[in-house]
């Protein structure tokens, strides 16, 4: 199964690297490594997520440290739509 990251995806990945790498930008590359990891695992088991029962139709979302990643099964493909700090709340941008 194929992992599809989404233009907002790579965009909030790469806020994440610019926060963390503001103290140790090899702290910053290896976290987002650590993270792009946890999402192409999705491929392997794409149910693992919770449903979202917030009207988003086949949206599911798992954890990774901190972070919260949003995502979306479809026939041969997993498609990451949101990585964000467990503090946020982007739910009305997916």
């Amino acid at each position: 199964m194929d992992v599809n990251f989404s233009p907002q995806s790579q965009k909030d990945l790469d806020e994440i690297h610019d926060y963390i790498a503001a103290d140790s930008p090899e702290r910053a590359l290896s976290w987002i490594r650590q993270i792009e990891t946890a999402c192409t695992s999705l491929s392997e088991a794409p149910l693992l997520g919770t449903p979202l029962a917030i009207g988003l139709r086949h949206v599911r979302a798992t954890t990774y440290g901190n972070y919260v990643i949003y995502y979306r099964v479809r026939d041969d493909q997993v498609d990451i739509l949101r990585v964000v700090h467990g503090a946020r709340r982007p739910l009305g941008s997916l």
